[in-house]
């Protein structure tokens, strides 16, 4: 039996963006994810008793506006949007290393990062 998906995917990969270009592409997979988010949400969060922690949701603000800050300067100049991306994404980058090693319990260099870390996340996110 031949499976479907191993020929529509590749075909509609080469194919779809020349009939209805990239934009449009990037908008369905963003309108896929406005509907498929929520209903996992509600259906997961009933199961499980899952919900947003007051830091997740802090951070997943932040990642939208600095999307959005990006977005906005190179709109204005390719140099200023190219600039601002890459220094957000090495602190986005910095950020995830210092969770990570915190959460790993990691000694040496990575520790004290991990540590310095701490002090700038207390400051950055109350604490209750």
């Amino acid at each position: 039996m031949i499976n479907i998906n191993a020929i529509e995917r590749p075909l509609g990969t080469v194919i779809e963006p020349k009939l209805i270009g990239v934009t449009a592409t990037g908008v369905a997979f963003l309108a896929l994810y406005v509907v498929y988010l929520p209903l996992v949400r509600r259906l997961g969060g009933r199961s499980i008793g899952f919900h947003w922690s007051r830091a997740v949701k802090a951070q997943a603000l932040a990642v939208i506006v600095a999307a959005l800050v990006v977005d906005i300067a190179a709109r204005a100049s390719q140099w200023l949007g190219a600039g601002l991306g890459v220094g957000l994404a090495l602190a986005a980058g910095l950020w995830a290393l210092v969770r990570l090693s915190t959460q790993a319990g990691a000694g040496g260099r990575l520790g004290r990062i991990a540590g310095y870390g701490e002090r700038v996340q207390g400051w950055l996110i109350r604490r209750k």
